[in-house]
């Protein structure tokens, strides 16, 4: 296809799908509008639709909205530090003390601005920034018998209000603009793609986002747990970002149906955002059988396949699946025990809010089927994720297995600590050696017969035929010594369900048909980490596909550097 620069012909996009992102055409006050009256008028003004009937949609909050009363009596506490610990703390560098004055003088327009200035997921990001190890964690009212500030509640406050709205369009731009004639090229629409975009719109450049999947907003849509942010929230904002004046392409994978070549050839730089791909393997016999899912794969089933209900993690039970991916019947209403909150994608479900650490979401026949045990494995906060959304649904015994000890794990302890108050036990210095599964022995199978136990075969041994036959029946495990199995101290550890939560796989392939970019550790984006620059020149590249998966404030920072280093090299 003739695909040419802007000018000169047809754009690049031409022939490619393309959806309008046009925001609600709204510039009146919202203040004076009933909550629920904005969230609808958000909602049915949007774009992309998500379907219903998603079990995330039964996940309440646990850390709910302020109220009016409740966010001013809070950011009063604020002490507005000079030195400003909090935003040092802060990837993206919101000025927290700058916001939180606002909120005390009723400015929560203000409020919203400067926080968008840094951050233009400000509102995302105050819902699922790990703000306990980050600004919270270096609020210095920690130094008092008080808890810290709660920066990440007030932060949500503060912008919640103005998402999917006129008036927060226009805190994006820049007005008086002149447009450059430069074209930008980003690859993926997740939230390092978008804080690139945005900050290259409002320096007068053209941003043109390509993104293969139906939606845009990346693991923000798709992979954050559910009881921290629903995906039509996500979404919404995705949506109300792009209104700034970016255009986006769904259904459009760079690399197959558009080239890396005709790609430089139509823009003046290109942006890499592209993430990661899916769940790393244990790389252990019988894994590749039924019973066995990734975490992320999982958490994005939760989030936006109606389909999925609990018995079909189970591959033996009634109704149940082979495989997580299989199709299954949709849950009725009451399975799910349907509550929720309203936020700028959705409107509010009946019930309140839960506490700090969730609320069961009541998914019904999820005990039933799990009388064996759930176990997830891994150390991160995936894992943790993953464990407190099984425990939340009612699987009544949840584990998590690290092959290290708890002070060594890389996730956060705070996340941890909200996984065992959903009721999540947490097992250290384990390694998973096999996945043991149940097999049909034939009478005429003396083989087989010869390595039985108690009528159950052992997936993977010598007699086996095939690794992942059979139904699921547990794990051989053993305990660890820094992270090796040590021999002879394997036992059986029963589960009707194995997730795993090592990681996500880079993305060699991806790279390898980008001219001059470079692939480095874990199939990673080799990249400045200062400026985002590849071994390509006009070739940048930001997020989870550099850093190998961290926060997404931490996404939005490095995609707001590689722009202003963009911007620089354009001009």
């Amino acid at each position: 296809m003739a695909l040419q620069r802007r000018g000169h012909g047809a754009s690049a996009a031409a022939d490619v799908r393309r959806r309008s992102c046009a925001a609600p055409g709204r510039a009146d006050s919202v203040r004076d509008r009933p909550r629920a009256a904005r969230v609808r008028r958000k909602v049915n003004n949007s774009r992309f639709k998500l379907p219903t009937g998603r079990i995330e949609q039964g996940f309440r909050t646990s850390k709910p909205p302020y109220s009016d009363a409740q966010a001013r009596a809070e950011a009063r506490r604020c002490v507005y530090c000079h030195d400003a610990p909090c935003t040092k703390a802060c990837p993206a560098g919101v000025d927290v003390p700058g916001f939180i004055r606002k909120i005390t003088t009723g400015n929560l327009k203000g409020a919203a601005r400067t926080i968008f200035q840094a951050n233009v997921l400000g509102y995302s990001c105050g819902r699922v920034c790990p703000v306990e190890a980050l600004c919270e964690g270096a609020c210095v009212l920690k130094l008092a018998p008080d808890p810290p500030v709660a920066i990440g509640r007030l932060q949500r406050y503060a912008t919640e209000r103005y998402v999917g709205t006129q008036a927060g369009t226009d805190m994006l731009g820049a007005p008086g603009t002149k447009h450059t004639g430069r074209r930008v090229a980003l690859v993926g629409a997740g939230p390092a793609s978008l804080a690139c975009a945005s900050h290259l719109a409002s320096r007068g450049h053209e941003a043109v986002i390509f993104e293969k999947r139906s939606l845009p907003g990346g693991l923000n849509m798709s992979g954050v747990a559910p009881d921290k942010l629903h995906a039509e929230d996500a979404l919404a904002e995705a949506e109300w970002v792009l209104a700034s004046g970016i255009e986006l392409h769904t259904g459009v994978e760079v690399g197959k149906d558009l080239s890396w070549e005709r790609l430089l050839a139509d823009y003046d730089a290109v942006f890499l955002g592209v993430g990661l791909a899916g769940d790393r393997r244990l790389g252990i016999p019988g894994e590749e059988g039924p019973g066995v899912f990734g975490a992320v794969q999982t958490i994005e089933r939760l989030k936006l396949d109606p389909t999925f209900r609990p018995a079909s993690l189970f591959p033996g039970s009634p109704g149940g699946d082979a495989r997580l991916g299989a199709e299954s019947q949709p849950a009725s209403r009451g399975e799910r025990g349907w509550g929720g909150e309203s936020g700028p994608g959705g409107e509010s479900s009946s019930g309140g809010e839960s506490g700090s650490g969730g609320e069961r979401v009541g998914a019904g026949s999820a005990r039933e089927f799990s009388e064996a045990g759930v176990v997830v494995i891994g150390g991160g906060n995936t894992a943790t994720d993953v464990a407190r959304q099984l425990a939340l649904l009612g699987f009544g015994d949840v584990t998590i297995l690290y092959r290290r000890s708890e002070r060594e794990r890389p996730g956060y302890a705070h996340e941890l600590e909200l996984a065992r108050l959903a009721g999540v036990r947490f097992i250290e210095n384990v390694v998973p050696v096999r996945v043991l599964r149940r097999l049909e022995v034939g009478p005429g199978n003396a083989a087989a017969r010869g390595d039985r136990k108690g009528g159950v075969g052992v997936a993977g041994g010598p007699t086996d035929a095939g690794d992942s036959a059979g139904q699921l029946r547990g794990l051989l495990v053993a305990d660890a010594e820094k992270a090796r199995a040590i021999p002879g101290t394997e036992r059986e550890f029963p589960a009707g369900a194995v997730f795993v939560a090592v990681g996500q796989a880079g993305v060699p392939d991806l790279i390898a048909g980008c001219p001059g970019v470079e692939s480095g550790l874990g199939g990673r984006v080799k990249a400045d980490e200062k400026t985002g620059r590849t071994g390509n020149p006009r070739i940048f590249a930001a997020g989870d596909c550099v850093n190998g998966g961290k926060e997404v404030v931490s996404a939005v920072a490095d995609g707001r550097r590689a722009a202003v280093a963009i911007d620089e090299m354009l001009r």
